[in-house]
C-alpha cells in the first residue's frame, strides 16, 4: 500500500492500494531477518596485495582548508553525514578522497546507530586488517540484486521507531520511579478493557476522541484512525503541584501518551503511558479544562485552563491537527478518564463535572466541534442554524473545516476575482482566487480536499468583481438525505448536491455536479438563514473521509 500525502486534511489517513507489481513490494516478499547471501557477502577479505589508493592525499598540503585537519577529525567530520553526502564531499575537496579507501571509515558505517547499522550480521565479525569493509560495502548496500536485504533496509526505519514506543511504560510497571517520587495507586481505578460503548450526546460535552474504530473491524480493513484497548480513571489528588505529560514522536507528528499528577510530598498519580525520555512540566494546583488537538489517531497536544483563567503553552504539538475547547469547563474538575491504544492517548474527559442540566441541542458550535485549521476567532459569527450537517456531540470523529476567505474584517473582500468549483457526482472542492497583481498577493483558500482523487472532476467557475465591490449576498443548496438502515451517518443528515450564490449585484451561479440520467427529478434550492446586518465572509463545513462529500454551513463576520 502507498500512503497518498499531498491532497487531503492532515488527519486524514488515505490509502491508495497498489495492485501492480512494484518493486517495493516484489522485494517484501523476502525474508529480511534470514539472508543467505549475506555469509558469502561478509567474508570478505583484503588481498594481501592491495595498495591502499588516495592515501598520499591524507597529508595533503593543498590550500583546501580541509586539508588542515589532521585525518582523523576528517574521518570524524565523515561520520556525521550520510553517504551520499560524504561521496559528494569527496568529489568536491580532495582532502577527503582517501575516504574511498579507508577500511576504518568504511567499517565505522556499520557500527550500530550508523547509517548500516542494520547490517548487525557485521558483529561477528572483528575489526582487523584482513577485513575488507569496502567490498562488504558494496556487495550488501550498493548492489540491489539482494532483496532480502533491500526489504531490510526499507522496514528498518519503522523498526527503529517501534523499539522507541515499545519503551513506554504502563502504570503498573512505574513502582519504581525515578528520584524520590513514588507512584500512588490508590487513587487509580483499575485499567480495564475498553468496551464498546453507545455514550449519549451529554456525556460527550465533556469527552473528545479520536477516529476510534469498532471492535468489529478487521485489521485487513484497518488502514485509518485508532484501536481503544483500555480505559483509565484518575481521582486528583487535593494537594496537586503540577503535572508532568509523556510526550513521543511518532512519524512527523507528536502524542500525549500519558501524564502524572505530582502531590507536595513528591508522590504522583500517573494516568497513561510514562516516557522517562521525555516529560514536561507544568506548575499548576488547579485547573478548569482543556484545550486540546485531536488527531484521527490520537491526541497530539493540550493546554491547561487555570481557575485564573491563565492558559498554558502547548505539551506536544497542535501543528495540522484540529482543535477544540469543548473541555473547557467552568467548574471544579475531581476526575479525568482516558483511553488508550497500544502506546497514546486516543480519548480526554472530564470528570466529576455535572451532567444531569445539560442540553446538548444548545452547546455552542464554536466550543463543542473540532475546528481545523483552530477554532474561529471570537469576532466571527458562526451561524449554526445554517449548519445542515450533524451535530459535533452527535458524530463521531468529524472535524469542521472553516476557510476565512474574506480575511481579517473583510480586506480579502476587496481582492476575491474567482470562485471556482470541482465535482464529479458530489461537490469535492471550493476554491477562492484572488488578484495576481496586488503588492502582496494572496494565497487562494479551499474548502475540502478531494478533488485530486477524481480524473473525471469538473470545473465550474464564476468571476466576481470583489475590487468594485461586489460580494455574495445569498446562499441557497440542494441537500440530499438518505434513510437506508446501512447509510452512513452523514447521508441520513444531508449531503450537499449542489449550491447557488447570489451577490449584491444581483448576479447568480449555481454550482452543482453534472447531470447524469439516473438522477431523477432533483430537490428544490433551499435558502439559507443569514443574520441580518452581516457579510458573509467564510464557509465551515465537513468532509466524509470514506466518499470525500462536504456538508453544507457557513459563518459571517
Amino acid at each position: 500500500m502507498d500512503f497518498e500525502n499531498q491532497h487531503h486534511y492532515p488527519w486524514e489517513d488515505r490509502v491508495m492500494r497498489t495492485y501492480k507489481e512494484s518493486k517495493v513490494l516484489e522485494n517484501a516478499r523476502y525474508n529480511p531477518l534470514l539472508i543467505q547471501e549475506l555469509d558469502e557477502c561478509i567474508s570478505v577479505h583484503i588481498d594481501p596485495e592491495y595498495q591502499h589508493k588516495y592515501l598520499e592525499w591524507a597529508g595533503s598540503s593543498s590550500r583546501n582548508c580541509f586539508s588542515l585537519l589532521p585525518w582523523e577529525i576528517r574521518v570524524m567530520i565523515a561520520l556525521c553525514l550520510p553517504i551520499k553526502d560524504v561521496l559528494s564531499l569527496v568529489k568536491s575537496s580532495k582532502a577527503f578522497l582517501p575516504l574511498l579507501s579507508d577500511q576504518t571509515y568504511w567499517a565505522s558505517v556499520f557500527d550500530p546507530g550508523a547509517e548500516c547499522g542494520f547490517l548487525f550480521e557485521r558483529s561477528h565479525l572483528k575489526r582487523s586488517p584482513e577485513i575488507d569493509w569496502i567490498a562488504i560495502y558494496k556487495k550488501t548496500m550498493y548492489t540491489k540484486d539482494i532483496f532480502g536485504m533491500e526489504n531490510r533496509k526499507r522496514i528498518w526505519p519503522l523498526a527503529k521507531r517501534i523499539v522507541k514506543l515499545l519503551e513506554l511504560h504502563p502504570p503498573h510497571e512505574n513502582d519504581d520511579f525515578f528520584g524520590d517520587d513514588h507512584v500512588r495507586s490508590d487513587e487509580i481505578e483499575d485499567m480495564a478493557e475498553a468496551e464498546e460503548d453507545e455514550e449519549d450526546p451529554g456525556a460527550r460535552r465533556w469527552k473528545v476522541a479520536a477516529d476510534i474504530k469498532s471492535p468489529t473491524v478487521i485489521n485487513d480493513e484497518f488502514e485509518a484512525g485508532c484501536r481503544l484497548l483500555f480505559d483509565q480513571t484518575v481521582t486528583l489528588p487535593e494537594d496537586l503541584v503540577s503535572i508532568a505529560f509523556s510526550v513521543v514522536a511518532d512519524g512527523y507528528t507528536e502524542y500525549l501518551v500519558g501524564m502524572r499528577f505530582i502531590s507536595k510530598d513528591g508522590s504522583s498519580i500517573q494516568l497513561g503511558y510514562l516516557n522517562r525520555h521525555k516529560e514536561l512540566y507544568y506548575k499548576v494546583t488547579s485547573f478548569q479544562g482543556f484545550i486540546v488537538a485531536m488527531g484521527s489517531r490520537g491526541l497530539h497536544g493540550l493546554r491547561i485552563l487555570g481557575t485564573d483563567g491563565s492558559i498554558s503553552e502547548w505539551f506536544g504539538s497542535p501543528k495540522d491537527s484540529p482543535i477544540s475547547e469543548r473541555l473547557m469547563s467552568v467548574q471544579s474538575i475531581t476526575k479525568l478518564e482516558i483511553g488508550l491504544d497500544g502506546y497514546k492517548i486516543v480519548y480526554l474527559k472530564l470528570g466529576g463535572v455535572d451532567q444531569s442540566d445539560y442540553d446538548h441541542q444548545v452547546a455552542p458550535w464554536r466550543e463543542s466541534a473540532l475546528w481545523y485549521p483552530g477554532v474561529p476567532a471570537p469576532n466571527l459569527f458562526v451561524n449554526e442554524a445554517s449548519f445542515i450537517g450533524e451535530h459535533p456531540l452527535t458524530t463521531s470523529y468529524q472535524p469542521l473545516c472553516y476557510i476565512d476567505f474574506g480575511g481579517p474584517n473583510g480586506v480579502y473582500l476587496r481582492s476575491l476575482t474567482e470562485i471556482r468549483v470541482f465535482a464529479n457526482i458530489d461537490i469535492l472542492e471550493i476554491d477562492f482566487l484572488y488578484e495576481t497583481n496586488a503588492a502582496q498577493p494572496i494565497q487562494p483558500q479551499k474548502l475540502g480536499a478531494a478533488q485530486a482523487f477524481s480524473s473525471s472532476a469538473s470545473v465550474q467557475t464564476f468571476s466576481i468583481d470583489g475590487p468594485g465591490g461586489e460580494i455574495i449576498q445569498h446562499v441557497e443548496v440542494i441537500v440530499i438525505r438518505t434513510e437506508r438502515n446501512d447509510a452512513y451517518s452523514f447521508e441520513r443528515h444531508g449531503k450537499l448536491k449542489s449550491f447557488k450564490i447570489t451577490t449584491n449585484r444581483g448576479r447568480s451561479v449555481h454550482f452543482r455536479p453534472p447531470r447524469r440520467s439516473n438522477d431523477g427529478t432533483l430537490s428544490p434550492l433551499t435558502p439559507m438563514a443569514i443574520e441580518p446586518g452581516t457579510t458573509i465572509t467564510g464557509f465551515y463545513g465537513s468532509q466524509a473521509i470514506i466518499t470525500y462529500h462536504i456538508d453544507p454551513g457557513k459563518f459571517w463576520d
